[in-house]
């Protein structure tokens, strides 16, 4: 995905003292993405569901499955 097609924004300023505008693309992320994020690694990392549902404080197993299942299906493809 290009950051022409990515959520966010491009933040625009003139540094102090310079004549140059300055643009970086800011995407938009959620506390929710990250939580994705940190799931997908922990799995990745442990295996373990029943400590990525004690750790990420999951009530369900079923929750659990949610955020691994794209996980676990990514590397069976390969």
């Amino acid at each position: 995905m290009s950051q022409s097609q990515a959520a966010g924004k491009f933040r625009v300023w003139i540094p102090k003292g310079e004549t140059t505008e300055r643009r970086v693309f800011v995407p938009d992320i959620t506390p929710h993405d990250l939580r994705h994020t940190w799931a997908t690694w922990h799995y990745c990392l442990h295996k373990d569901l029943l400590r990525l549902k004690d750790e990420g404080d999951w009530s369900t197993i079923n929750i659990v499955a949610r955020y691994t299942k794209k996980v676990y299906l990514n590397k069976k493809a390969i």
